[in-house]
This record gives structure tokens, C-alpha cells and sequence, in this order.
């Protein structure tokens, strides 16, 4: 065997190894790129504020109602399909007899007030608070007022990123400046037609909620 043969034996072997990791190493970033376009969509069931893929276009439904689709259709919100035909809803939605919302601290599903339980005509801090913001109020047990939208106290602002809902939190304080550079949820936030709030540390959230 000729020492040329041997020579040219051997760069083709390298030569194809070479092609054979770079296919794979191709074939690692698609799967990365791949996972990191999936689109995400944010929305309540019946159970509190859901972020879960968003449907194939593809994707095929059976027409039968669904029991988030019938509690959204009841509070006047849109239907958001998720994949695998999940229905979620652009507002809270809470099973018969219950109703949910916002309170200044959390996201709460709480028993519905009473039909025979009559509250005072006093105007609670969550009531005008959610009347500011554009929100309809639901009535708890206890005279409870929760907010389809995000609430703050005096002084603070409430909104949803990417992540879900901030409550109650500081915000951007006075003659602070931020770089002018339009943030990803800021362009989200119009799109969605929301407001946006700008939170300390130049965080900007949006008074309604917002996908990437």
C-alpha cells in the first residue's frame, strides 16, 4: 500500500467526521431554535391564570362547550385557545357559585356572595380602585370586592409582563429617566391594547395581559 494512498485514506475519513458533527451540532440548534419560537399564550381557566403554548394552526376543536369557554362567554370575555384544544379566557373565570378576581395582594377564587346577603352601599378601596382601572368588580362572600384587572393601593401600580401578573409594587419613582429604547412588553402592551406602567428599576407592565 502506497504511502499516498495511505495519506489520502485518512483526510477523507477526517473529512467526514468533520461533516457528520457538524450535521449534528445543526441538528442540536434547530431543536434549540425550534423550542425557543414556540408561541406562548397567556389566559385564566377555571382554577387562575394559565401561560400554556398556543394552538397549531392546524388545529381542529370539537364544537362542544366547554365549561371555561361557558364561564367566559358569562363574564364577557374572549376565548384564547392553548394547544390540545384548551380554552382559556382573556378574563377571570371561576366554577358556578364561586367568582374571581383580584384584591390588592393576589389573584383569589372565593365563594360568591349569597343571593339573599345584601352589602353596605360603602365604596371599598378594591371597588374604586377597579373602577380607576377599567375593571369590573365581582362580589365575594363577606362583601369581599375582587377586580377583573390587576389593582394597586394608593401609591403603588399593578400589571402583567410575560411572567403574569406584579401586584402592589413601587413605581417608577418621579425624575427617574429610562433609556428610550422600546422594551418587549412595552410593544406587546400595545398590540394588546393596554396601557403601559412603568415600575422601579425601568420594569414597564401592562394593564393587560401580554404575550411574547
Amino acid at each position: 500500500m502506497s504511502l499516498r494512498f495511505v495519506v489520502t485514506f485518512y483526510v477523507l475519513l477526517s473529512m467526514s467526521c468533520c461533516k457528520s458533527t457538524a450535521a449534528a451540532k445543526s441538528g442540536e440548534l434547530s431543536g434549540a431554535d425550534e423550542k425557543a419560537q414556540k408561541i406562548m399564550v397567556q389566559g385564566y381557566d377555571l382554577s387562575g391564570l394559565q401561560t400554556l403554548e398556543a394552538a397549531r394552526k392546524d388545529m381542529i376543536c370539537t364544537t362542544v362547550l366547554r365549561p371555561e369557554e361557558a364561564a367566559c362567554q358569562a363574564a364577557r370575555g374572549k376565548t384564547i385557545w392553548a394547544d390540545k384544544c384548551k380554552p382559556l379566557c382573556s378574563l377571570p373565570i371561576a366554577p358556578k357559585g364561586k367568582v374571581a378576581g383580584y384584591n390588592f395582594s393576589s389573584f383569589v377564587i372565593a365563594e360568591a356572595l349569597a343571593p339573599d346577603m345584601v352589602c353596605a352601599a360603602v365604596v371599598s378601596a378594591e371597588e374604586e380602585a377597579c373602577f380607576e382601572r377599567g375593571g369590573k368588580t365581582q362580589v365575594a362572600a363577606k362583601c369581599k370586592h375582587l377586580c377583573s384587572l390587576p389593582i394597586a393601593s394608593e401609591g403603588k401600580i399593578s400589571g402583567f409582563n410575560f411572567n403574569g401578573p406584579k401586584l402592589n409594587v413601587a413605581p417608577l419613582p418621579k425624575g427617574t429617566m429610562c433609556t428610550q429604547v422600546v422594551r418587549p412588553e412595552e410593544e406587546a402592551c400595545r398590540k394588546a391594547g393596554g396601557k403601559t406602567l412603568m415600575a422601579e428599576k425601568c420594569e414597564a407592565l401592562c394593564t393587560v395581559i401580554i404575550n411574547k
